[in-house]
């Protein structure tokens, strides 16, 4: 064997490796986005999550459906609670909306993050929150946001307890869905 021929089987064996090393750097590399994407979910789970568990509170429960019927004798007090909690419901809409444009949150994600907006946008004294801190969130957002608010103006707010109430009858055989 020539040295010419040691030479080729040198670069062959140097391809193969490179070529392996491209395929090993692939997969971790799509994988580093999965554990990134799921990270990010953990995230936007943890903060709805706890944005429920202070809405569990009485007082601030109290407070903030008063503040979605859009009551006009909510104390001091009441409405900041109310406008805090909106702000936080604003801003992680405008993360989700930020990583969706981005291609880092899945479009399943985003579509159960848009109906989240849209719930919460049939409800008078949300779409007053917004109106009043929307100077506060970047532009794309504001004009996605305001599409949202428009469209679902004339919707009427869901009434939580008559839809559990008739959820509860489906369950035992009595409600209309039996």
């Amino acid at each position: 064997m020539s040295l010419s021929d040691i030479s080729s089987i040198a670069n062959l064996v140097s391809s193969a490796a490179v070529v392996g090393s491209l395929i090993y750097l692939s997969i971790q590399i799509r994988q580093t986005q999965r554990n990134q994407r799921a990270i990010m979910q953990q995230g936007r789970s943890s903060g709805i999550t706890d944005i429920n568990l202070c809405l569990a509170d009485p007082a601030v429960a109290a407070a903030y459906n008063k503040g979605l019927r859009g009551d006009p004798d909510m104390s001091e007090t009441e409405l900041r609670q109310f406008l805090s909690l909106s702000r936080c419901g604003f801003i992680n809409m405008e993360n989700n909306f930020i990583q969706h444009r981005d291609g880092l949150m899945s479009d399943e994600a985003f579509h159960s993050s848009l109906e989240g907006a849209r719930f919460q946008a049939s409800h008078p004294g949300l779409r007053a929150a917004w109106r009043q801190s929307r100077q506060a969130y970047g532009r794309d957002f504001v004009g996605f946001m305001d599409q949202i608010v428009e469209s679902d103006n004339q919707a009427t707010p869901p009434d939580p307890l008559r839809d559990w109430k008739t959820a509860l009858g489906a369950e035992s055989g009595n409600g209309p869905n039996a």
